[in-house]
């Protein structure tokens, strides 16, 4: 089941504890205190993935560090090699997603996400193996194109900003999840983490403030809800 609340995410009162919590954090925004606030949402060893950026990555995980029962899980880095260039440093093509739980014994099933091995000759794979669990650099995703399909547009024509491919929260989403488990997005955006929970069988609740996106968000899930 799906539920989406337009309004502020500090008034949200969760029904139930979260096995997971996905956040697209404002990149801008150094108020946490939300963070706070929905780690007590969070049932005992369920996950808490906040999506930022190099400005606020370090003190995100400070605050996460700080709460109870908080264990490092990963930091995934999710690339986008697309936009200008700076003429004096490194271009800034990747973001960070941060992953805690709330305890030591999280679910975990990589079977899900597997990808071809690149080398499977017998000398180089005693296993035998073809697929492998992708490591915490998601380069091999690729950019999610301004002209893709999947993007949900705004009545200009416009793309909406900071909509996450499916194929990232998939990843992302996937290994951490049950059938029937309850997820919380605390910024829901466009929705795309509203479809991958429907995908794999879990109810989500998602919180937008923006009515305007609101409702493109609602218009994308209708064939969901």
């Amino acid at each position: 089941m799906i539920n989406l609340y337009n309004k502020d995410n500090m008034e949200y009162i969760a029904p139930k504890q979260a096995q997971m919590i996905y956040a697209d954090h404002i990149f801008e925004n150094k108020d946490f205190s939300w963070i706070g606030r929905y780690w007590m949402f969070l049932a005992d060893n369920g996950i808490f993935a906040i999506h930022t950026d190099h400005k606020l990555r370090a003190d995100i995980e400070i605050y996460l560090r700080s709460l109870p029962k908080a264990e490092f899980v990963n930091d995934v880095i999710t690339i986008q090699r697309w936009g200008g260039v700076p003429k004096n440093k490194f271009a800034q093509k990747h973001d960070y997603i941060l992953i805690y739980a709330k305890g030591k014994n999280w679910h975990w099933d990589s079977s899900g996400i597997q990808i071809d091995k690149v080398t499977t000759a017998k000398g180089f794979n005693p296993s035998g193996r073809t697929t492998k669990t992708p490591d915490a650099c998601w380069e091999d995703l690729g950019n999610f194109s301004t002209m893709s399909g999947e993007r949900v547009k705004k009545s200009d024509g416009k793309n909406i900003q900071w909509q996450k491919p499916l194929k990232q929260l998939r990843r992302l989403m996937t290994p951490f999840l049950k059938p029937g488990d309850f997820v919380i997005d605390p910024f829901l955006g466009s929705g795309t983490s509203a479809v991958i929970a429907d995908e794999l069988g879990c109810d989500i609740d998602g919180i937008e403030i923006d009515e305007k996106v609101f409702n493109l968000a609602k218009n994308r899930l209708n064939n969901l809800l």
